[in-house]
């Protein structure tokens, strides 16, 4: 028997109460299925004959394919077919709408270790496995290209046929020249982060099945328009023969879906005609799957004595990985972030990617933008300790105010920085106090304590790309709303949230709404479930939606009773008769909503408003460093965001807790770690990820200034929360050890590295 998730959110109504819903901390729509355990995964649904899925995957991070022979593959009981590139009925390409590069499987070259070269189709998963293992492939290997510098020098080999260079951005504004004439410090240090992957407790996965003359894809995604047309073009068909359902989602961060994969499992499907599902293991995340961009950041800093920025100069290389994948729009995000929110008059900034024979690096929380932070607010730090200046009244003297430009030139309003910076610094002192009174700060040689700060900016939206979208909601004949969005909810609570922008713009109990989301039949392209867009840019068409919904079903209700309404009546008896009357009388029951960022293109010197929107926030930390094992032990943080306006406070908190407790592991504990281009750690055991024990008590301090762009004056958290923490952390440990830290994550041996050296220099 098959067990297909329902694409229909049931609304408990236990939830009456809430009839101002917009602000109020309604549960998530799905927590008691969750809770229960009756969510449908991937992993859980099943057909009786169905088909299993196992990619063949290349040892070598480059090399020549020269030969494959399936035959032994194809004695193995249950196993029923083995497919090659030379099987893909349509263009064997995946990838980014920007450039799409990566074959589904490798057609005669392959560009890093874990890449597919063929598939088995096999009655059960252990003989698709088997199958896979017995598949012989003939390769050569070739130089590996493991080091982005090199990559980009003229003697390097070629790995794709336009060179090594994926792409190159740059910003200028001002003359960064005259600013260093005019300095009284200048202050230049490099910077490196590592490579990182999602590690999503859920691995990637699709179930395919033939619906008519095309196929139906059920897949964990958070883009299901944009994997429609990836099968549709990898098939060779229409994209309206392509149906793509979001499953729920143990996880995203920026990985999901898995292109290849999602394709793996349709092209099964359609060269056998049974259902087919591919599920990744754990391992082949780690080789196969995106991973957030390792950088090499040299920022030079021309300031005055009395601590005014003058201007950066930023030279940054990034590792693009095998394929392209996001790296064009991510690396440009970051570094239009690149200068943080300080007011920066002149600035000089650049960033090269590099193709690599690593695994490719895509998007990921925070979209190339933690990676700069982690270098400028370092460099702050350092500015500040060189002019004997308290490192919080730096940022106090620098920090973007209403009606201050970007470095792009984008006039900024709307924003309380400043109040994030003395309502976090007020917190932090309580904290202090309090931990004194009840005796947890106990003074130690051995223990080493300190608080370190970190602020930034994000841009809501895609870069370089126009960002909209539609959804609909139509007022059903029960008397219920139902709201049709194509984002997925990827465990953010956005279903949830959508739901209460509607309530609220309908003027009806959140109970009354429903919602279908992320299915390419029922829904509109509403965009991805990525940068931070969904509560902007989505929740705005639904905003609209509900607004036109509203006028013209009060005008339908005064037609039909003869009165003047001024809201809709929130029983369900009056609203299923109105359906009725507008049904009889040919009368709309359906909005539709559409919203477009306000943003537009930069112009060649990397000026322009880049975004509609921007979410701003600062982030304390307090360290416990042991100066005998140099462990470092992060005790305290203080949040604090300018959300614009708190859709759920209670959706938004677990977002905040989330985005802490992920910075802190890419502070202290994640690394990816290669040799000859292959993933040496790929599994929890060695791959380390905070735990609850390593996570301290963590106050939010969330400040509203309402955006007039967002629905009830709302922007986005998800991403924005994740990234100063792991500046914050670092600020903190050189403040405590008298180091000054380069790179991350900070593990014991490289800060205990940092320290033999001071103590040698000194």
């Amino acid at each position: 028997m098959r067990k297909k998730p329902s694409v229909v959110v049931e609304m408990p109504t236990t939830l009456a109460e809430f009839a101002e819903t917009v602000g109020a901390s309604i549960p998530r729509t799905d927590s008691r299925v969750k809770a229960c355990g009756n969510a449908i995964y991937v992993t859980d649904i099943r057909d009786l004959d169905m088909l299993y899925g196992k990619a063949v995957r290349s040892p070598y991070a480059h090399a020549l394919v020269k030969k494959i022979d399936s035959s032994r593959a194809l004695k193995v009981p249950g196993v029923v077919a083995v497919y090659t590139a030379n099987d893909i009925p349509g263009k064997n390409l995946t990838g980014a709408r920007i450039v799409r590069d990566q074959p589904v499987l490798a057609p005669g070259l392959v560009r890093f270790a874990g890449e597919a070269v063929a598939v088995v189709a096999a009655e059960t998963e252990a003989a698709a496995r088997e199958g896979a293992k017995r598949v012989v492939v003939e390769y050569d290997p070739l130089p590996v290209v493991d080091d982005p510098v090199e990559a980009l020098a003229p003697e390097a080999p070629r790995l794709h046929e336009k060179g090594n260079l994926c792409h190159e951005f740059h910003i200028v504004r001002g003359d960064f020249a005259a600013a260093l004439r005019k300095a009284d410090l200048v202050v230049t240090r490099t910077y490196r982060t590592p490579f990182v992957d999602h590690a999503t407790l859920e691995p990637d996965g699709a179930m395919a099945e033939r619906d008519g003359d095309g196929v139906l894809v059920w897949t964990s995604s958070k883009g299901v328009h944009i994997d429609r047309g990836e099968v549709a073009r990898v098939l060779g068909l229409p994209v309206d023969r392509v149906r793509v359902v979001a499953t729920a989602i143990g996880g995203s961060f920026g990985s999901k879906p898995d292109l290849p994969t999602v394709c793996m499992a349709a092209l099964l499907t359609w060269k056998t005609g049974r259902p087919a599902k591919v599920l990744l293991t754990r391992e082949e995340c780690f080789f196969a799957k995106t991973k957030r961009h390792p950088y090499t950041m040299t920022y030079t800093h021309a300031v005055r004595h009395d601590g005014t920025i003058l201007g950066v100069k930023v030279e940054a290389i990034a590792d693009a990985g095998a394929y392209a994948s996001f790296t064009h729009t991510v690396i440009t995000k970051g570094l239009i972030h690149a200068a943080g929110p300080y007011r920066t008059p002149n600035a000089e900034m650049s960033i090269r990617a590099a193709f690599t024979n690593h695994p490719i690096t895509g998007a990921m929380r925070g979209y190339g933008v933690p990676q700069f932070a982690f270098a400028l607010e370092r460099q702050m730090d350092l500015i500040a300790r060189q002019l004997n200046l308290d490192p919080l009244e730096f940022r106090r003297r620098n920090i973007l105010r209403p009606g201050d430009e970007t470095v792009t030139g984008q006039k900024m309003s709307h924003l309380r920085l400043a109040d994030l910076l003395e309502e976090g610094q007020r917190r932090v002192e309580g904290l202090d106090a309090m931990d004194r009174d009840q005796g947890r700060l106990k003074e130690s040689p051995r223990f080493r304590r300190a608080w370190g700060v970190a602020a930034t900016h994000m841009g809501l939206g895609r870069t370089g790309l126009s960002d909209s979208a539609e959804v609909t909601l139509r007022l059903e004949e029960t008397g219920y709303f139902h709201l049709f969005i194509g984002c997925p909810d990827t465990g953010q609570g956005s279903d949830t949230s959508m739901c209460q922008i509607a309530a609220q713009e309908l003027g009806v109990p959140f109970y009354l709404v429903r919602v279908t989301s992320a299915d390419t039949l029922l829904t509109r392209d509403a965009g991805t479930s990525t940068a931070t867009r969904v509560t902007y840019i989505a929740g705005s068409a639904v905003q609209q939606a509900a607004s036109k919904l509203r006028t013209s079903l009060l005008s339908a209700a005064k037609e039909k009773e003869g009165i003047e309404h001024n809201a809709l009546l929130p029983d369900l008896g009056w609203l299923a008769n109105l359906a009725a009357f507008c049904r009889d009388h040919e009368r709309e029951l359906e909005a539709l909503g559409n919203f477009a960022a306000p943003s537009a293109a930069l112009d060649d010197q990397g000026q322009g408003d880049a975004y509609g929107a921007y979410t701003f926030g600062v982030q304390f930390s307090r360290v416990r460093v042991d100066s005998w094992t140099w462990k470092v032990d992060v005790e305290r943080i203080v949040t604090c965001f300018d959300v614009g306006r708190a859709i759920n406070p209670l959706l938004l908190a677990g977002q905040v807790e989330g985005g802490v407790a992920m910075a802190l592991g890419y502070g202290l504990m994640e690394e990816l770690l290669l040799q000859d281009g292959v993933v040496i750690n790929p599994n929890f055991d060695r791959y380390l990820l905070p735990t609850a024990a390593d996570v301290p008590p963590i106050t939010q301090v969330i400040l509203e200034s309402e955006d007039p762009e967002g629905p009830f004056g709302a922007k986005g958290i998800g991403e924005p929360s994740a990234i100063p923490g792991a500046a914050s952390i670092a600020n903190a440990v050189s403040a405590a050890m008298d180091v000054e830290i380069g790179e991350i994550p900070i593990t014991p041996e490289r800060l205990s590295a940092l320290v033999v050296a001071r103590n040698r220099r000194d």
